[in-house]
């Protein structure tokens, strides 16, 4: 059973957006009390646009145990190639990824698959969350 989660938090906006990065731990922290994980120190993706390098080490040190948590699902990349192969990562690794903002776990193959069907509604109607 996953009891510790990873933190994933932005140093540039996404979306149009900018949240400050100790509103992101915050809402990080505010989350794992309310679902009794443990919180890791939240590690700050690269200010450059569509960098991932801080993410794709995050997911290297995935195990049963830890997990991942993100501030927003709006934080993932952009390219349905590379959120699928993030969800398999993931998945291969018997991990999940949580995402604070919209209160959803990535555990599955169908929860991924689920996560994909509201990216694709927002991209559709052209709306952020």
């Amino acid at each position: 059973m996953i009891s510790q989660l990873y933190g994933y938090i932005f140093a540039r906006s996404f979306q149009g957006e900018r949240v400050p990065q100790h509103v992101q731990n915050i809402v990080l922290r505010d989350y794992c009390r309310k679902h009794e994980k443990e919180l890791f120190l939240a590690a700050v993706e690269y200010a450059m646009p569509n960098s991932f390098v801080v993410l794709n080490s995050l997911i290297d040190q995935m195990n049963s145990s830890t997990g991942l948590i993100f501030y927003s699902l709006c934080q993932l990349p952009e390219s349905f190639e590379m959120r699928t192969e993030i969800y398999q990562r993931i998945l291969d690794s018997s991990s999940a990824i949580h995402f604070a903002v919209e209160n959803c776990i990535v555990n599955s193959l169908e929860s991924a698959q689920d996560l994909e069907r509201i990216i694709q509604i927002k991209d559709l109607l052209k709306i952020e969350l």
